[in-house]
């Protein structure tokens, strides 16, 4: 308050704040009132990032203000409830969310929300097979983007995690290679 000795003072409160004001006449009466100063403040959850795909609950929450509360949250695109408090987000591409709360009083808070959008890796790899006398030796090089863990199943009932493993197959099998590659996100 800046100046309590006045008779129109100027209260700035940064949350919502009970003032008490007693008024003593020139008789010597006295009469006490209260005002009530509420501040309309809300909370957000924190950016995020997820993959292609995936959805994430965002959160608002009101810490004080007057109910009944409105939400609407821009842009719709990849919102389960533009006007819901907790929408789940399945954006297509790197996202900021912008919900405007409007509370009983008419006053409003807007916050953002950013949602990134991890890609998947870009998988491929290339071989080279030397004969040997059990079978077919096969070196392989990854030529993956963006990954960082891998499983290679080579269809015979072996696997590897190695970046760029090595097997060998015998000459009478079917070489039905896989490589599924994953990122930091598990994308």
């Amino acid at each position: 308050m800046d100046d309590s000795t006045l008779a129109n003072p100027t209260a700035n409160p940064v949350t919502t704040t009970t003032y008490i004001v007693t008024i003593i006449d020139s008789n010597g009466c006295m009469n006490t009132d209260t005002t009530t100063i509420s501040i309309f403040a809300i909370t957000s959850s924190d950016d995020t990032s997820q993959c292609l795909g995936d959805s994430t609950q965002l959160f608002v929450t009101t810490i004080s203000g007057l109910s009944p509360y409105n939400y609407q949250w821009s842009p719709v695109l990849g919102l389960s409830d533009a006007s819901s408090a907790n929408p789940f987000a399945n954006p297509p591409a790197t996202t900021t969310y912008s919900v405007t709360v409007t509370d009983g009083n008419g006053c409003a808070e807007v916050v953002d929300i950013t949602v990134i959008i991890n890609d998947p890796p870009t998988t491929g790899f290339t071989f080279t097979l030397t004969p040997s006398c059990e079978g077919l030796l096969a070196e392989f090089e990854n030529l993956t983007m963006g990954a960082t863990d891998y499983v290679w199943n080579f269809g015979d009932g072996e696997t590897s995690t190695e970046e760029n493993p090595t097997h060998e197959f015998t000459y009478e099998e079917l070489m039905n290679v896989t490589l599924v590659a994953s990122g930091n996100m598990k994308c």
